[in-house]
């Protein structure tokens, strides 16, 4: 059993169940190297799994076979980072045994019906089916080492009405939850820190992004020129931000992160697969070939060792947010 664990949370419509699926795609896209790093997916229970071969069915078939959650449906697998064991240390681990390291996780993430997550998103809520998911969230929060806490990217340049949609609601709902799952004030705990050592705020749906604002060619490299931790600050605002260095250790590693399931593809929007997806007229294996998730592993690969595999990852403890939202 891992030691570390992980918990996903978000609210609806960001991306959150996409990520999700693509993770063990994208672990097998990944090649380690030598001097480089491997990571490994497994599913844990019947939901994931079905989770995963839906996500290759999407891609064979063209059209996507889980069309949102209708209940509360708890996912659970473990990734593993193997490393190889450097200096000094790597050279007696290679004479007197394994001359890799392995880091391993479980992650949990409960999806469930939108209004579930945000009260009033929906026409219909289900009072009793937000109180049970809350209920599962806050008790994976008490003991989780890890947080994966996702957004969408694309909200803050969308061209309708949903322009900012999560915002301020974020700040509150996390406020609330985190509120719940911290140890309660005492005269032998006087702070109400949750207890995770690492966070990722990841920004999904990037090449969504890209595209609202006219990148569509050049979408990579204009996703890469942002700073992430800038990004959010402008899409999430300070009260984001404060609630991250409220509710965490002052040394809890935080990181920024874009990520996008369809990924891109010479530099530009992946228009190949979208396109063959959208038309529901089957994929080519060219298609599917240039599916490449962008970033979905390295949330997983941060939680799991304090490593990342992207370039454009920005990581700071909590204290050091105050400087950013305070300017």
């Amino acid at each position: 059993m891992p030691e570390r664990s992980t918990l996903v949370l978000g609210p609806s419509g960001v991306g959150k169940t996409a990520l999700i699926a693509s993770v063990n795609h994208a672990s097998r896209m990944h090649r380690a190297v030598e001097d480089g790093l491997d990571v490994i997916i497994k599913g844990r229970n019947d939901e994931t799994n079905t989770l995963f071969s839906q996500m290759h069915l999407l891609l064979e078939q063209g059209s996507v076979p889980f069309q949102g959650t209708s209940q509360i449906i708890d996912y659970h697998f473990w990734s593993k980072v193997i490393v190889p064991k450097t200096g000094l240390w790597g050279s007696l681990s290679g004479m007197f045994g394994s001359k890799y390291q392995e880091f391993k996780n479980d992650v949990f993430f409960t999806d469930s019906p939108g209004g579930a997550t945000f009260p009033g998103d929906d026409g219909e809520i289900d009072y009793v089916v937000m109180g049970e998911y809350r209920a599962r969230l806050t008790d994976r929060l008490k003991t989780a080492s890890g947080v994966i806490i996702c957004a969408d990217a694309s909200e803050l340049n969308c061209p309708d009405e949903n322009r900012g949609r999560v915002g301020g609601k974020f700040s509150a709902w996390l406020n609330q939850i985190f509120s719940q799952a911290a140890p309660k004030l005492s005269a032998g705990n006087p702070d109400p820190i949750l207890s995770a050592e690492r966070v990722y705020v990841c920004l999904n749906k990037c090449d969504l992004w890209a595209l609202n604002g006219l990148y569509k060619a050049n979408a990579q490299e204009a996703v890469e020129a942002l700073d992430p931790l800038q990004f959010c600050h402008e899409l999430l605002g300070r009260d984001f931000l404060r609630t991250i260095e409220a509710w965490f250790k002052p040394k809890t590693q935080v990181a920024f992160g874009f990520s996008s399931v369809y990924g891109f593809i010479d530099g530009g929007i992946n228009a190949r697969l979208i396109g063959a997806i959208q038309s529901k007229n089957g994929l080519r294996v060219e298609d599917i070939e240039s599916w490449k998730p962008y970033q979905t592993l390295d949330p997983f690969v941060f939680l799991c060792s304090g490593l990342t595999l992207g370039q454009n990852i920005r990581i700071c403890n909590a204290e050091d947010l105050r400087i950013l939202r305070d300017e």
